[in-house]
């Protein structure tokens, strides 16, 4: 696979973020920053990340991924620590034609 660094206008983009650990809080604080609208799918949060779906910056569904979450999303952001979970998320994300990004997880890029 051949890697690109490009900038992306992200204001207003629907972003799915699946995971509520530190590597999502990295990841949310960035997309909040640039305007995305962002839905956080994890059935936990670190603090951090409470406090900034808190202050309605984010929208957070209390669960695990289940297969179709990422319909209607225009990114999807994966961090979870489970590398099956996040090729099936980035496989799904990839067939619809969605954006995917996998922290840490080259090959689910």
């Amino acid at each position: 696979m051949g890697y690109y660094p490009i900038f992306v206008e992200m204001d207003g983009r629907r972003v799915l973020l699946v995971g509520g650990g530190r590597v999502a809080d990295e990841k949310l604080g960035k997309l909040v920053d640039a305007g995305a609208d962002v839905t956080i799918v994890a059935p936990e949060l670190i603090a951090p990340v409470r406090e900034v779906v808190g202050r309605g910056l984010a929208t957070w569904q209390p669960r695990v991924y289940e297969a179709g979450d990422v319909r209607g999303f225009e990114v999807v952001m994966i961090a979870t620590d489970d590398g099956a979970v996040n090729a099936g998320i980035a496989a799904e994300a990839r067939a619809l034609g969605i954006w995917v990004n996998a922290a840490d997880d080259v090959a689910n890029c």
